[in-house]
């Protein structure tokens, strides 16, 4: 994961930002600032300190809501999205060969 996403930027909770965006942005849905704070599970500060890693490394992009200017609207960047692409790609190849790695293999009797 880390060729992908910096690995200063891979914890438990920024993995559920990055699904989080992912999720909604292939959805088509719309995500704020506060929605990702609740997401995290962690103090708003720490939430935001995040946000602010991810954004500077080019992986998300914010823009106000047009709707209502209080609100800021998170989505992952071109760059972030392929990002999450290849990781998921990656992991389900993995998933695949472990898979059959562990698949039965045919019962043959030895003789005798």
């Amino acid at each position: 994961m880390g060729e992908f996403i910096p690995k200063n930027l891979v914890k438990d909770w920024a993995w559920d930002i990055f699904l989080e965006l992912f999720v909604n942005g292939e959805e088509g849905g719309i995500v704020y600032v506060k929605h990702l704070m609740l997401t995290c599970n962690t103090t708003p500060t720490s939430a935001m300190r995040l946000i602010d890693r991810i954004e500077d490394a080019g992986l998300i992009e914010r823009s106000t809501d047009y709707l209502d200017q209080r609100r800021v609207i998170i989505k992952l960047s071109d760059r972030g999205r392929e990002a999450m692409i290849a990781i998921l790609r990656d992991a389900s190849a993995w998933a695949d060969r472990d898979i059959a790695a562990d698949a039965p293999r045919p019962f043959t009797p030895r003789p005798g």
